[in-house]
């Protein structure tokens, strides 16, 4: 890709996480030019300043995920930024409330399916013709282990995680795009910083888990997305080696 008169690009979601910021820097790494979308405004000037040595080749945007009306005019954004061909989408915000099922809040689950299932779902929708428009468009979906696994205390993220997971099975034998879901186990990051129901926060914070480093999964994430030719990696499970049976 060095040298590309044409360099690749990428849209990111969640770009300003600790997972995200990663994935970023692995593709600017590479050249690839990078629309990373962050949820405010200052985490679009903080990640600006993280990655400031790539100036060059990153452009942010802030979009709130709890509001779906906010996609569409992330989409022009998208269109100029991709020239119409977008070479890959990697919807990796999230967000996760982890508590006891006798205790799950409406707004809670509420905002977990619109960051966790609608807005990647429709975010594709609007993109879907650019992607397809692009030399081997690439959907990269970042969703758990939970997807095959069942852990207490997760059930409204598990449940988020599994239906996203559908939508991107269909996606995949409908559109004719490349779609790969990576399922991490525990991630090295602030991510359980939403769990507040105390007997659950001291379950997890109590648990000796070995966890992901987020640059390694950066890596994986990426080097995912440059397959090419007849092979297309479906599902990448990452855990920990020690775990992997």
């Amino acid at each position: 890709m060095k040298g590309s008169e044409h360099p690749r690009c990428a849209v990111v979601t969640g770009a300003s996480g600790g997972l995200g910021v990663e994935i970023c820097r692995e593709l600017l790494d590479r050249e690839v030019r990078v629309l990373a979308l962050t949820a405010r405004s200052e985490s679009s000037q903080e990640l600006r300043e993280k990655l400031r040595e790539y100036a060059s080749q990153l452009e942010t945007y802030a979009v709130d995920f709890r509001e779906l009306d906010a996609i569409e005019p992330l989409v022009n954004v998208v269109e100029v930024f991709s020239g119409g061909a977008l070479n890959l989408l990697i919807n990796n915000a999230g967000v996760g409330y982890h508590c006891r099922i006798g205790e799950i809040k409406p707004e809670e689950l509420n905002e977990t399916f619109l960051v966790n299932v609608m807005a990647p779902i429709l975010l594709t929708s609007r993109l879907l013709s650019y992607l397809q428009t692009a030399p081997n468009g690439h959907v990269i979906n970042v969703t758990s282990i939970l997807v095959d696994t069942v852990m207490p205390f997760t059930a409204t993220y598990t449940a988020s995680k599994r239906a996203i997971e559908g939508f991107f099975q269909v996606l995949r034998r409908e559109c004719g795009v490349r779609v790969t879901s990576i399922e991490p186990g525990a991630i090295d990051t602030p991510f359980l910083k939403n769990t507040t129901d105390p007997p659950v926060r001291e379950h997890f914070l109590g648990r000796n888990i070995k966890r992901l480093d987020p640059k390694e999964v950066a890596r994986w994430i990426v080097r995912a997305s440059e397959t090419e030719g007849g092979v297309m990696p479906g599902r990448i499970q990452l855990l920990p080696s020690d775990q992997v049976l």
